[in-house]
């Protein structure tokens, strides 16, 4: 018989700031217990329900590894992969004007 895998919950103090610096005008999903490469969070902007993207907390120094790759490669939307809050809003603030200017080209 074999064990189903186990997942550690990783959430660092980085990853803390990044929500925290979210949750005002995002919701917040957390798929750190997912694994095979599914990026840590998913975000929802509270006003516009259709502006998402799939977030990637990443301490300084560390990459995105081969799975997450592939999860990026094969998954729509925006990949975000911030290394500090202001990272994070930056990155965020750019999906909502993209996410704008697609609309406006419909």
């Amino acid at each position: 018989m074999t064990r189903p895998p186990t997942y550690r919950r990783r959430v660092d103090n980085t990853s803390k700031e990044i929500v925290a610096a979210l949750l005002p005008d995002w919701h917040v999903t957390d798929y750190t217990k997912a694994g095979w490469g599914v990026f840590d969070k998913a975000i929802c902007h509270r006003r516009y329900p259709d502006c998402r993207a799939w977030v990637d907390t990443k301490s300084k120094g560390e990459k995105l590894n081969a799975r997450q790759e592939k999860f990026m490669a094969n998954t729509p939307g925006p990949h975000l992969v911030p290394y500090n809050a202001q990272d994070a809003l930056n990155m965020a603030r750019q999906v909502v004007t993209e996410y704008f200017e697609t609309k406006s080209k419909r």
